[in-house]
């Protein structure tokens, strides 16, 4: 999972963690919005 990578480059390379925490906001964004798509159903 994006949170286990991100765990495991640490402080290593910040840059990379970033992007990783980048993408992993993102896809929670999405999930938000899933769900409150099937709420509407």
């Amino acid at each position: 999972s994006y949170r286990e990578i991100i765990q495991y480059i640490g402080d290593s390379d910040p840059t990379t963690r970033r992007i990783f925490e980048e993408i992993l906001a993102q896809e929670e964004e999405h999930a938000d919005d899933m769900a409150d798509i099937l709420e509407g159903l």
